[in-house]
């Protein structure tokens, strides 16, 4: 589903309101947001997909942030 993905800096590394940034291809659109407390925040444009493929891009985002950060 996801075509690349990789890790940005971190935003307000060092501080309590650390969150891992990261950016995503799905389907030729690239796609950024954040991850903290196992919850994901979209920027903008944010996915505009089926409710279904939207749960499932989730889960593949939360599986990849699982193994990379420790």
């Amino acid at each position: 589903m996801i075509e690349k993905f990789r890790l940005a800096e971190p935003l307000f590394q060092g501080q309590i309101h650390e969150c891992q940034q990261f950016i995503l291809t799905f389907n030729g659109a690239e796609f950024k947001g954040v991850y903290k407390d196992d919850e994901i925040n979209w920027y903008y444009p944010q996915p505009t997909i089926e409710t279904d493929d939207r749960v499932e891009l989730e889960i593949e985002v939360f599986s990849l942030m699982s193994h990379l950060i420790q």
